[in-house]
């Protein structure tokens, strides 16, 4: 093999054979001039030297280096050293030779990994005097400006570790993470290259996009993710963060989320950054299939390395028990939510202590839950009371949590419904028991909500959508008592006593105290609405309803993004239509000399009256008399049935059926994973009653239980030393613990690793994320067999007519196919 094939065959395996993002145009490539510069510049003992190389000639390769002095860096005219020749070739010994001699590794690194030859790697590697972290490098220094020195390059765009990793390359990626070599993140990169990355032409942001591409799907492979992991377990004194980062399903589950908000950022790369998130999702899900028994599946699930993350205080702090469900929620993990092993373990601990509530039968479980709604609120009071007594405890479990504030909001949905009938036994405006106790419920519900985003964090909170709906029914009560107070104290100070009769309220003098309260009950409607439709969030629990709900939230989502669109082809017609008839009403008044004095009005001379009238038309109930104008004003008149014809069948037949369409295609994709998307809503549901939360919903979590329980317990010690030795001897013993409980986990990521490659072998490369090309895909492959198979078959026909003269000569003068 020449060196020409060589460098051919280096850039074509790089592009096309080992499945690599990198364009032929963006390397260094030799131009022909350059090819001539170089073959020109080399001397006879330089040639001689490349000669040796390929010839296996050990002597003369020393001789011309010692004796000669020939410059062992040199290079020919493909721009390969001596060194690259000879790891092409695989000669071990003129490779150590020409290290001896200060030869600069270069690309040659490179290239022994291309040729998957781990003996080439481990001695390129010894002479490797940098021996720093291999990753994605600036692109600086690679401009125009690059002489004859670096070409043949490649880690520009692509380091040998992460095409050892890309390539499935086991034993030498497990022998370069082994030395110290890493895939460094892209994001590492200092400000200053993005600020002069603007600055440099466009192909130069495009090498940007290629490099942080390469680097992802060698940071996504479960190939590097698992050797760094082993590698990282093997030096015990590092327990630290970055053993947490290098947790292998720690990695999976970060990068899945990551890798799915470049695929909206990096339009060009869109399902290449997809296909890379699903790919560290399946691979936390195959590291779960390989667990064997519950105690493996519960070391997968803790994760006590979380506990050392300064910079996340959501996953510190909480409770050892499905740790990484917590995890996979807040990164958006869906299907290893939805994993089989994750809901018994959810479920082991949900219904802890509640020995055969799943074997009971529907009508069972609803009498039970009804006769716990009814005696929730002596439940609560003696949980208040006695905190620690072993038969309140049971409230501390967490179905029985979701219970007590089901229970909770049922209770607060029978006084809203109440209240909706106070008319009939409260004739008069004025402060009742039922207002005092429905505004406590209020101010339970705040602070609940208040702990729970502190509890769950920002992004965690603001991502489930219930939340989104109890903020503003916590504003709509709010807004409607300060209303109601203060229209009240008006009146109220006026007639001297603190009950307001209606009649009162309608004299001249109470104008303002009289809106003021009619707004109060204004948006205490809206707060009803919203508290029914927030209540709805705890049906996610249920097999049955939960799956509607989630296909009711999800066309909720498409009705409010039709929403927008629908509402600019209101505007432009409605604004049509103002100018049409304000026109009309101008025209009129002038033609009949009454000046501003016109007494000419028309319904859509405003503009309240024209988007009125476009609303309810969408349900028939629009009046065609409400276009007519004077008999002199046909023309606007004749305009404003077109423009509502157009309206029409813009808004009815199209935008409406456009709408139908979009929920339907929810529905189906909903139908289609409701299994998985249930289970996920279920979870975040139920893991927020699995933490340690107070068990006391609204109203009665205003009571400091906490601090009750706290003087119970110093009561019963009769020495609050020894509770502090208690709590002493707590933490100290919980160290060992928690050490052993790594120990123990990090051999079972280990095992399921090691179970993970004997099942998909450890020379295989990765299996891509689609089962099955396309048939287009297949069909364009086989006509190219095809074609290829039939060229063959024609030139076996003409070789074979030939003389043996005539094949003597196309051998001397043709070059082989």
């Amino acid at each position: 093999m020449n060196g020409r094939q060589s460098t051919t065959l280096n850039v074509e395996e790089i592009t096309n054979g080992k499945d690599v993002v990198f364009s032929p145009q963006l390397n260094s490539a030799i131009e022909e001039d350059e090819m001539d510069v170089l073959a020109s510049s080399m001397s006879a003992d330089e040639e001689s030297l490349f000669v040796a190389v390929r010839s296996g000639n050990k002597e003369a390769v020393q001789n011309l280096l010692s004796t000669k002095r020939v410059d062992v860096n040199c290079r020919n005219a493909n721009g390969e050293t001596a060194l690259q020749t000879a790891v092409e070739e695989q000669d071990l010994d003129i490779m150590q030779i020409l290290l001896k001699n200060n030869a600069e590794i270069g690309s040659a690194l490179f290239q022994a990994v291309r040729n998957n030859s781990l003996q080439c790697v481990r001695i390129l590697v010894a002479y490797d005097k940098s021996r720093k972290s291999f990753g994605a490098k600036s692109l600086e220094k690679f401009s125009t400006k690059g002489t004859g020195r670096t070409l043949g390059r490649f880690d520009e765009f692509l380091t040998p570790l992460g095409l050892a990793v890309l390539n499935g390359s086991y034993e030498i990626v497990e022998f370069l993470v082994s030395k110290g070599y890493k895939v460094e993140h892209p994001l590492t990169r200092k400000s200053q290259d993005f600020a002069k990355q603007f600055e440099e032409e466009s192909m130069i942001r495009l090498k940007n996009s290629v490099v942080k591409l390469n680097t992802y799907r060698a940071l996504a492979s479960p190939l590097y993710i698992s050797q760094l992991f082993l590698h990282e377990s093997k030096n015990l004194s590092t327990r630290n963060t970055e053993y947490s980062a290098s947790d292998p399903l720690f990695r999976s589950i970060v990068l899945k989320k990551k890798l799915k908000k470049l695929s909206f950022r990096e339009g060009e790369f869109r399902d290449d950054y997809r296909a890379l998130s699903a790919q560290c999702e399946n691979f936390a899900i195959r590291l779960l299939d390989e667990c064997r028994n519950l105690e493996e599946i519960a070391a997968v699930m803790d994760m006590p390395e979380l506990d050392k993350m300064e910079d996340d205080a959501y996953l510190r702090n909480k409770e050892h028990q499905l740790r990484v469900l917590n995890l996979a929620i807040k990164y958006q993990n869906i299907k290893f939510i939805a994993h089989p092993y994750s809901q018994v373990m959810l479920n082991s601990v949900v219904y802890k202590g509640t020995s055969g509530w799943q074997q009971m039968r529907f009508p069972v479980k609803l009498f039970l839950a009804i006769l716990y709604t009814l005696f929730m609120p002596l439940c609560m009071l003696v949980y208040m009371l006695t905190p620690i007594n072993p038969l309140t405890k049971k409230l501390e479990i967490p179905l029985i949590k979701l219970m007590s504030q089901a229970s909770s909001v049922v209770w607060f949905l029978a006084l809203i419904t109440l209240s909706a009938f106070q008319d009939y036994y409260d004739l008069s405006l004025r402060l009742s028991p039922l207002n005092v106790i429905i505004g406590i419920w209020v101010i339970g519900m705040t602070v609940q909500e208040i702990k729970q985003a502190l509890h769950q964090g920002k992004e965690r909170y603001f991502s489930e959508w219930w939340h989104l709906a109890v903020i503003p029914m916590i504003i709509c009560y709010i807004i409607a008592a300060v209303l109601w107070i203060v229209g009240y104290a008006y009146i109220a100070s006026d007639s001297g006593e603190w009950t307001v009769h209606v009649r009162e309220l309608l004299g001249s003098t109470s104008l303002t105290p009289y809106h003021l309260l009619l707004l109060s009950n204004s948006f205490y409607s809206f707060a009803v609405v919203l508290t029914f439709f927030e209540a709805s969030h705890t049906l996610q629990v249920n097999s049955t309803l939960g799956p509607l709900h989630l296909s009711l939230m999800n066309m909720g989502k498409d009705i409010m993004k039709f929403f927008f669109l629908f509402a600019l082809n209101v505007c432009a017609f409605a604004l049509a239509m103002r100018k049409l008839y304000s026109q009309y009403v101008q025209s009129t008044a002038a033609h009949t000399n009454m000046g501003n004095n016109s007494t000419t009005t028309h319904a859509f001379e405003r503009i309240e009256g024209v988007f009125s009238t476009l609303f309810w038309a969408l349900f028939g109930h629009a009046d065609k008399s409400t276009f007519d104008t004077n008999k002199n004003a046909e023309i606007t008149e004749i305009t404003g049935h077109l423009l509502f014809a157009t309206y029409s069948l813009a808004s009815v037949l199209v935008a409406m059926n456009l709408l139908i369409a979009m929920l339907s295609n929810t529905f189906k994709k909903v139908s289609e994973e409701k299994d998985m998307k249930f289970k996920f809503a279920r979870t975040r549901v139920w893991m927020y009653y699995v933490s340690r939360i107070s068990p006391l919903p609204p109203p009665f979590n205003l009571f400091p239980v906490g601090k009750i329980a706290l003087g119970i317990r110093r009561l019963v010690t009769r020495c609050s030393s020894m509770g502090e030795c208690l709590v002493c001897n707590e933490k100290q013993e919980s160290s060992p613990k928690t050490k052993t409980n790594e120990k123990r986990r990090r051999m079972v990521i280990k095992n399921l690793i090691q179970r993970y490659f004997d099942v998909n072998g450890k020379t295989q490369k990765e299996e891509p994320v689609e089962d099955h090309p396309p048939p287009e895909e297949l069909q364009c492959k086989l006509m190219e067999v095809t074609n290829t198979l039939q060229n063959l078959q024609t030139a076996i026909k003409r070789f074979r007519q030939k003389t043996p003269t005539e094949k003597n000569k196309t051998e001397k003068t043709e070059p082989l196919e």
